[in-house]
């Protein structure tokens, strides 16, 4: 241990002081040089009660750092749910909702604390114009999902149009070289008709203006859908068991996840007056003909 420093009584007895007054030495130097003690504070020229506020600041300053810096468990992703041992991406779902409500200021405020709130925003951000608005938007950095969320995606979509082609790239959903091959086809047989795929892909909203379904193949104005169903990303049930799954940005996807998901999909659209034909990949690369053959049957009818 040192002996040639402030904090050592042996400093302070080479200084003439006795054992008794060196301890007591090296007791008032720990304080003064601590930001933690009220005469760190004091020596430098603040009151008692300015040294006590002081404290406090630099505690709340160096806690706020700490928290900023502390990698915190993402509760809306499915990598959390994940890593702990939940695989069910319904079950997934659903816990990500209910941490979203916990999270959702909106319902722990009271009435008149909302009305305050809304009251605000209406003299604020809602007065302002669409363009304003899109510019508020643009600065608050929301991400694609968020901004569905937010405003929608017709809205969505109009806000990254604005940001320029790159985003509108990564917003707009392609299809597959192979679908959009026999869309093509389709398109140009029909061309009476205007068909809405790749680049143009619909969506069809079916709860409100929140939720609902991209489409991979739909003529404008006709309830005819067509879905082109990829043999890996939806797991072709002649291919894959129940159980089969696929790493999806270090997330299992389970084959009986996906279906169940697809057939949810089908039957809120099809209770919605649409009509659709399902073609999956392997049976369109073995005989061609037949799959356009009957796709032009399905649009004629």
């Amino acid at each position: 241990m040192r002996t040639d420093t402030i904090y050592n009584k042996e400093y302070w007895i080479k200084k003439g002081y006795t054992e008794k007054d060196a301890v007591e030495k090296v007791t008032i130097s720990k304080k003064e040089t601590s930001w933690r003690c009220k005469e760190f504070w004091i020596k430098r020229g603040y009151t008692e009660d300015e040294s006590k506020i002081e404290i406090g600041k630099k505690q709340s300053e160096i806690s706020f750092k700490r928290d900023r810096n502390k990698k915190l468990p993402n509760v809306y992703s499915i990598k959390h749910y994940v890593t702990k041992g939940i695989t069910n991406i319904s079950e997934i779902k659903q816990l990500i909702i209910i941490a979203k409500e916990k999270s959702n200021p909106y319902l722990k405020w009271s009435e008149s604390e909302l009305k305050d709130v809304i009251k605000k925003r209406k003299e604020t951000y809602y007065e302002k114009s669409n363009e304003e608005r899109d510019k508020i938007n643009k600065s608050r950095g929301l991400n694609k999902e968020q901004t569905i969320e937010k405003f929608g995606v017709e809205k969505a979509f109009k806000i990254f149009e604005k940001r320029g082609r790159a985003s509108k790239a990564k917003f707009v959903r392609k299809g597959s070289k192979i679908s959009k091959e026999l869309f093509d086809l389709l398109s140009s047989k029909h061309t009476e008709k205007k068909f809405l795929y790749g680049d143009n892909e619909k969506y069809i909203f079916t709860n409100g203006e929140q939720r609902g379904y991209f489409i991979d193949f739909i003529c404008e104005g006709e309830k005819k859908i067509i879905e082109f169903n990829g043999d890996f990303w939806h797991f072709n049930p002649k291919k894959y068991l129940d159980e089969s799954f696929t790493i999806l940005k270090n997330n299992k996807i389970y084959a009986k996840d996906v279906w169940k998901y697809d057939e949810t999909k089908i039957k809120t659209l099809t209770d919605m007056g649409f009509k659709i034909l399902i073609v999956w990949e392997s049976d369109y690369r073995k005989n061609k003909t037949e799959i356009l053959s009957m796709c032009n049957d399905f649009i004629n009818k």
